[in-house]
């Protein structure tokens, strides 16, 4: 009778928790439980006030987003976002994390996980190693790879720097070819100053055409002093056409104009043609619309190479029309291969039309489809 009294009892006991485990749970889920509706509502609001620059008010309603609705982890990068505009460090990575933690598939976790690898370098490169590795693996885009593996480079440099062993000469150029990369492919990328400046302190004794990769990098990004400073220890043939650019961005237009000259009559097959060209405009730029026909003219006379195209090219924007028909036929002609030659070869079409010969067009048509 004992026995069965304390088993009724023991039931009581279970069935009361039960019972008060069912009441704790329906009241949270009342508490935690958002129609669509609303939650769209909050969504939208937090989204109004993100627009309108009301970033603290706009992290609060994000907050808000139920851990159930599919806005939650665009909730999260918003309030990430949020964060990193308030100055709010820690809040911004915590919600980076939760954000690819619980939401590994989310098409923004990948680039969250970067974003706080970022944060991480200086304090905790271990875990910001780690982080960054798994964007390499994910489908991110490249330009964040490519990101990736210049902090990774980075960190690995740092590591070195600090440490008492004797590192062969294969890292350290593994480390470089990272650098190398990304200035490479983002010479005006937001981290391509960074990126310069990291390379530089770790190798002090660097070859010429990777220099020349750092005075690109610092002249896009406006950094002209830097610029000039290494552009001393490498001679003009190599990198007269960004000399030509940091002389213009400081008004140095004597340089510009004689610099410009020479580089395009001796030295023209030393730099790329994007560095040629901006060159070219720059020093184009110096002269008003009636005279550029005649400084354009002057420096094509004494062009060498492929790439006096881009200055034929523009001779014939700018000729009238009675020369403008020899004048493209003249650039087809001599490059034929080159990115001008198809709409040199328009305009000649269009011309002849113009004037009515309607047989050379036909032929030339013929021959621009083909």
């Amino acid at each position: 009778m004992v026995m069965l009294n304390f088993r009724d009892r023991d039931k009581g006991i279970i069935a009361g928790f039960i019972l008060l485990l069912c009441l704790i749970c329906g009241f949270y889920f009342a508490r935690i439980y958002q129609s669509e509706a609303k939650t769209m509502k909050i969504y939208k609001q937090a989204l109004k006030d993100y627009d309108n620059q009301n970033y603290s008010n706009a992290y609060f309603l994000f907050s808000k987003v139920s851990h159930f609705s599919d806005l939650k982890p665009f909730a999260l990068y918003r309030q990430a976002m949020c964060a990193k505009i308030l100055g709010d460090r820690e809040s911004e990575l915590h919600r980076y994390q939760q954000l690819f933690k619980r939401y590994p598939n989310n098409k923004f976790s990948p680039e969250a996980k970067y974003s706080a690898a970022q944060l991480l370098v200086e304090d905790e490169p271990a875990l910001a190693l780690r982080y960054f590795n798994e964007v390499l693996k994910s489908n991110i885009s490249e330009d964040y790879k490519v990101a990736s593996e210049y902090y990774i480079a980075r960190i690995s440099a740092s590591k070195m720097k600090y440490s008492r062993k004797i590192f062969s000469k294969k890292k350290m150029s593994e480390i470089e070819v990272a650098f190398r990369n990304y200035l490479e492919k983002y010479p005006n990328g937001r981290l391509a100053p960074s990126v310069a400046t990291t390379w530089k302190k770790f190798n002090t004794n660097m070859q010429k055409s990777d220099i020349i990769l750092l005075i690109r990098a610092y002249y896009l990004a406006g950094l002209y002093k830097e610029a000039k400073e290494l552009m001393e220890s490498v001679s003009d043939e190599n990198v007269w056409a960004l000399k030509v650019s940091t002389a213009y961005a400081t008004k140095d237009f004597a340089t510009v104009y004689s610099l410009t000259e020479t580089g395009v009559d001796k030295y023209s097959d030393n730099v790329t043609v994007e560095d040629y060209n901006r060159a070219i405009n720059d020093y184009l730029s110096m002269f008003d619309a009636k005279q550029q026909l005649s400084y354009t003219s002057k420096l094509l006379s004494g062009a060498k190479g492929d790439k006096k195209v881009y200055l034929w090219n523009l001779k014939c924007q700018s000729v009238n029309d009675k020369g403008k028909l020899s004048c493209y036929e003249d650039l087809y002609k001599n490059f034929p291969n080159s990115e001008y030659s198809e709409n040199a070869l328009f305009e000649v079409i269009m011309l002849n039309i113009k004037a009515k010969d309607y047989k050379k067009a036909r032929t030339l048509t013929k021959e621009f489809l083909n």
